[in-house]
């Protein structure tokens, strides 16, 4: 297999969070989205196979894996909030998630893709034009089929990465050279001659905090045990601060002494501190628990389009990407939070 080559989508295929059926003149469009979240392929697409979620998507990419959770003849839930407003729908795209690497910023708006997986992306989408017939023009954003900030890390400058990487996938498409006009890497000049400079693991173009670390080493980031340890060290952190910090986190999560929500400046992207009902309007009961029973679990994430106080308590709502208003609790009115905006 040559270097360059997409690699094998390994399956991890859902039962639960899929339409139907999609055959390959169907498919119009091909959709690149962010994770929005710090895990990798292989942890994205266990959360998507095991638990209704009411989103998936097709395939998951990371620095060393291409993940496959929907089978590209079934319908992947990824564009259903844009309602079809743009032409883009679940029944006729594919998504493909990016996952993002946390050393190259502190937040989803900064965390870049590392060059292996913007290579990949490169690849796996040439792969996927090829395969259904798609032309560039039909390669788009998640903002084009609904306006969301996705990929919300290219977003800023004007979309800057997102045309670089646009046009290098142009050039990949007609030429057959496959470079990295962001990072200025060429790996492929001239078709059958790979460039001696490939993409090398980035390095932290920012430090961060041993708080910053402390959040990414309890989502599992960075490993366990002496693995981590190691890791840690040869980043540059000091590993002692490093867990003294992640015990004060656990702390304050049990505890639930995170900062109060601030209204209304409070949408965006929140991580649980615990287990929450979606539900299917803002009001405490059984009745507007959604049929499914569907619940965030402590560690997830979700990218909130509104927050409101209602009834004594601070609710988000957002629109499913099967195409359903929900809301979620995200804290007690002046009290205990269940989520934190990242």
């Amino acid at each position: 297999m040559n270097k360059y080559e997409v690699r094998k989508f390994e399956q991890m295929l859902t039962s639960i969070n899929l339409g139907g059926w999609m055959s390959a003149d169907q498919v119009l469009h091909l959709v690149l989205h962010f994770v929005g979240a710090a895990g990798q392929a292989y942890g994205n697409a266990k959360y998507f196979r095991e638990k209704y979620r009411e989103a998936s998507a097709q395939l998951f990419l990371d620095p060393n894996h291409d993940v496959q959770v929907v089978p590209f003849n079934r319908v992947a839930w990824h564009v259903g909030d844009g309602r079809g407003k743009y032409g883009i729908t679940n029944q006729n795209a594919i998504g493909i998630e990016l996952c993002q690497d946390t050393s190259t910023g502190s937040n989803v708006w900064e965390w870049d893709f590392h060059p292996r997986t913007r290579l990949e992306a490169i690849l796996v989408f040439a792969y996927l034009m090829k395969k259904f017939n798609v032309p560039l023009s039909r390669v788009v954003r998640h903002y084009d089929a609904s306006r969301k900030s996705c990929p919300g890390n290219w977003m800023k400058d004007d979309w800057k990465k997102w045309k670089l990487w646009k046009k290098d996938l142009e050039l990949y498409v007609t030429t057959g050279k496959l470079v990295d006009s962001q990072r200025g890497i060429v790996y492929i000049d001239k078709p059958g001659l790979e460039d001696s400079k490939p993409s090398t693991p980035s390095t932290p173009s920012v430090k961060l905090t041993n708080r910053e670390v402390a959040k990414q080493v309890y989502r599992g980031d960075w490993g366990n045990g002496q693995k981590r340890k190691d890791r840690l060290t040869k980043a540059g952190y000091n590993y002692t601060a490093v867990q003294v910090e992640v015990a004060k986190y656990k702390e304050e999560l049990k505890a639930g002494t995170k900062e109060p929500v601030k209204l209304p400046q409070s949408i965006g992207v929140y991580i649980f501190n615990t287990k929450v009902w979606v539900r299917t309007e803002p009001h405490e009961g059984k009745a507007s628990i959604t049929e499914e029973g569907y619940m965030y679990d402590k560690d997830d994430t979700i990218s909130l389009e509104k927050v409101f106080t209602q009834d004594g308590w601070v609710w988000g709502q957002y629109t499913s990407y099967s195409k359903k208003q929900r809301f979620i609790k995200i804290g007690a009115d002046g009290g205990k939070q269940f989520a934190t905006k990242l």
